[in-house]
């Protein structure tokens, strides 16, 4: 009889769940002497190198991803106001696009700030003093 791997032993150790790991290996599950759902040690290998080359591909992934500026994309939004501009004036307005662009993500930016100093001092949120914390 072949090497048998616990299914639930594979499940916790690429991370998923014993029903999801189970229809994944399409009818190689067996039950050993103890009654366990087992696979053989071959699948249990296969298993864990496809998950451990699927987790290496998502860390490449997120390597190109942070080696990349991140781009806020004002300098796209002023190109395209000032082409908007342009076809209805017929001349450019770019310094002012863009003054308008970012007094709109100023306001948005402080809109938020405002918001979250709501919520902080609506008097929902509970202050306890420090002397509470040391048990006076």
């Amino acid at each position: 009889m072949p090497e048998l791997i616990p299914l639930v032993l594979l499940a916790s150790e690429i991370g998923c769940g014993v029903k999801e790991l189970s229809r994944r290996c399409n009818g190689a599950v067996v039950r050993d002497d103890t009654g366990f759902r087992c696979v053989p040690a071959e699948l249990a290998h296969e298993v864990i190198s496809e998950q451990i080359d699927k987790l290496e591909t998502e860390r490449e992934r997120r390597r190109a991803e942070r080696g990349q500026p991140k781009r806020h994309g004002t300098r796209e939004r002023v190109r395209a106001i000032a082409a908007q501009q342009q076809r209805v004036d017929g001349d450019s307005l770019p310094e002012s696009a863009y003054r308008t662009v970012v007094n709109d993500e100023a306001t948005e930016a402080l809109e938020r700030a405002g918001r979250r100093r709501d919520e902080m001092t609506s008097g929902t949120m509970v202050y306890r003093p420090f002397s509470a914390l040391k048990g006076e």
